[in-house]
């Protein structure tokens, strides 16, 4: 699965926020909002992250190393040095400040996009340089701010991906399945960037065509309020799943180790389920009126 998707669902993520976004707000009012819904839960929720992950130490291995101090310190000046812990939104920070400026400056949508290519190529070449550190993840930023315009193009453009999508589902699974059977690395850009300057238009072709697919074909669906709610928690979901799904791995194979390939697989879905409740259990609970400052919203 990892396969099929690394190649575009971080651009796809991009697209969507352009589509998204509103980049015609006043200057400093458009910097707040982003800085409460962007970079408030990228520090908050790393925490949560962080104590689930505790969790696990102190219930199923060795917690001795745990301490008050590791458990409740707010690691400021790590999150200052660094960037915290999610790259992605770190890098859509940025990447939103910098297509603010373009938009603002620049207007032109064409030249916008020439510049953020120019910017990706740029920053591809940094991420070969041992030298060049990456702080704040801007490399990732440079690479995936072109997808910000082309999220808000489909604004207007839309019906268009409706009437081709197909084919760009088609172009995607054939040459994933390709690259697969090849054994080729697929260029991507996560917390690495596995991109060179020769693989920059494979890079782009994937990524395109992979979130013009999965654009069509969420227009396919159609109304699914589970989809929907999935939707609107995704922030919670994706920054959350990883943790949960370890603790509960961890709980359900201590209470039962699989003999053959049956259970290992029931075990393996009932993992999912079990952390797709407790997922959705935490969405409730962060959207609660007292406790949704974690996400921004106040």
């Amino acid at each position: 699965m990892n396969g099929i998707i690394i190649g575009f669902f971080m651009s796809a993520f991009f697209v969507i926020t352009g589509y998204c976004s509103n980049f015609n707000l006043p200057c400093i009012l458009f910097l707040w909002k982003n800085l409460k819904t962007i970079i408030v839960p990228c520090f908050c929720l790393y925490y949560l992250n962080h104590w689930i992950e505790d969790a696990k130490s102190f219930f199923f291995y060795d917690a001795d190393w745990i301490t008050w101090s590791h458990f409740f310190s707010p690691g400021i000046r790590t999150f200052i040095r660094e960037g915290g812990y999610y790259w992605f939104l770190i890098a859509l920070f940025l990447a939103k400040m910098l297509y603010y400026v373009f938009n603002r400056f620049i207007k032109n949508p064409p030249a916008i996009i020439i510049v953020s290519l120019f910017l990706l190529l740029l920053a591809v070449v940094c991420a070969h340089l041992d030298q060049v550190p990456n702080y704040f993840y801007w490399q990732q930023a440079m690479i995936l701010t072109p997808y910000l315009p082309l999220g808000v193009l489909l604004k207007e453009h839309g019906d268009i991906i409706k009437s081709k999508g197909w084919v760009s589902l088609s172009l995607y699974v054939f040459f994933i399945s390709l690259f697969v059977l090849m054994g080729k690395s697929i260029p991507s850009v996560t917390r690495t960037i596995d991109i060179s300057v020769l693989t920059i238009p494979v890079y782009l072709f994937l990524s395109l065509t992979g979130t013009m697919a999965i654009w069509w074909l969420s227009q396919i669906i159609g109304k699914s309020h589970l989809l929907e709610y999935f939707g609107k928690n995704t922030l919670i979901i994706y920054t959350l799943n990883f943790s949960v799904l370890g603790l509960v791995s961890t709980f359900l194979f201590t209470i039962y180790e699989p003999q053959n390939a049956l259970t290992f697989n029931l075990m393996f879905w009932l993992t999912i389920i079990i952390s797709i409740v407790i997922l959705s259990f935490l969405s409730l609970l962060l959207n609660v009126k007292y406790v949704r400052f974690v996400l921004g919203k106040f």
